[in-house]
């Protein structure tokens, strides 16, 4: 595998760009970030198994985004494993409340009532009691990485996130009846907890090399942390010996490079040049400081390669990601819990009976 090494004022360039990163606008978040890599699983709380009172509390600093963002919908992912494949679809009722957590309370502070762990000001009743069929689980495990579990919001209803490290969310979800459906996605590893992050940047998935393959770009989220030695971003063109290069960039674009179906989707701030091993794979690798003010800087990346039998200007492009950096060892806790009680009837129940370290991986939609 060919790897460039930054030196050092490199390295400090790129992080400059992570900051100036931080600060673009997303029409998405979710929470835990570092759970983004897909590796737990197998929860259908309070989607199925008994009527409930659900809670999960979620820490600000859990969440991919830093930017305020207007969520009209919650929308949930099925989980990895391969014995939930080709699960058949369900439905439920339910109800969803989401609010601000009051000062003071935390994933690890949580009040001992459902209403205990609400802001009075801030909850809403974002969906009303209705319901809802969810799809199909899908047919291939990479259909288990979508997001496609989705709880819009009642038409006149939002929820203002507000991308505040210094407040925790709470969502509440009243389960009423079910029928059918499967496990949905969680967190509960403690060994990911300082992981970072790694989205699609938008809907343009990457363009065909001459031999007709689709570029590919990966950022490994196990190697994407405060005080990692090797930060990895990598590039499949498919192609040996070509040269590549790795565009950084702060703000997203959509622009079709002229004479291709090639986009460009980030600013190129920072251009790495590269060329492909014997596979056609191109990896950089850099060190990242130890500074805990890097946790949950974010930026944007996409692979660039030379291809000349491609198309006229010869240039194919992969799909853009948005990345973001974990905390490492500096990370002490999960920043999500999830409590529930389980009741024949949701609304008449007060007091939380069972809490555990983990929860659902979520995402607010706008």
């Amino acid at each position: 595998m060919l790897r460039s090494r930054f030196s050092l004022s490199a390295t400090s360039a790129v992080a400059a760009v992570f900051v100036t990163g931080a600060l673009a606008a997303q029409s998405a978040t979710y929470s835990p970030s570092y759970a983004l890599g897909q590796v737990n699983s197998n929860n259908i709380w309070p989607h199925a198994t008994s009527p409930m009172r659900y809670m999960q509390i979620h820490d600000g600093w859990t969440f991919t985004s830093t930017s305020v963002t207007l969520a009209r919908g919650l929308a949930y992912r099925p989980s990895n494993q391969t014995s939930y494949l080709n699960r058949a679809a369900g439905t439920v009722e339910v109800m969803i409340r989401i609010g601000d957590a009051p000062s003071g309370v935390t994933s690890q502070t949580p009040a001992g009532t459902f209403d205990g762990n609400f802001e009075a000001a801030s909850v809403k009743t974002v969906f009303a009691r209705r319901s809802i069929n969810y799809p199909a689980s899908g047919t291939t495990p990479e259909e288990l990485k979508i997001f496609d579990i989705d709880f819009p919001f009642d038409s006149a209803s939002f929820f203002l996130f507000s991308g505040s490290t210094a407040k925790s969310v709470s969502i509440e979800t009243r389960c009423y009846s079910y029928t059918g459906g499967y496990a949905f996605d969680f967190v509960s590893s403690a060994a990911v907890r300082g992981y970072g992050y790694s989205l699609p940047n938008g809907s343009y998935a990457g363009c065909k090399n001459n031999a007709g393959q689709v570029v590919q770009h990966e950022v490994p989220t196990n190697l994407l942390f405060v005080g990692s030695a090797n930060a990895t971003l990598i590039g499949r063109s498919f192609l040996p010996t070509i040269p590549g290069i790795l565009s950084i960039g702060a703000t997203k674009l959509n622009a079709m490079i002229p004479g291709t179906s090639c986009n460009i989707v980030n600013d190129p701030l920072l251009m790495i040049p590269g060329a492909t091993n014997a596979t056609g794979e191109l990896s950089i690798s850099f060190p990242l400081p130890n500074d805990p003010n890097l946790h949950r800087v974010s930026f944007l990346s996409q692979m660039i390669f030379i291809d000349a039998a491609a198309n006229g200007p010869g240039i194919i492009t992969s799909q853009g990601l948005e990345n973001g950096i974990g905390g490492g060892a500096g990370v002490t806790n999960l920043g999500i819990i999830r409590m529930r009680t389980s009741a024949t009837d949701p609304d008449s129940v007060t007091t939380i009976s069972n809490t555990y370290p983990n929860g659902l991986v979520m995402m607010f939609r706008s």
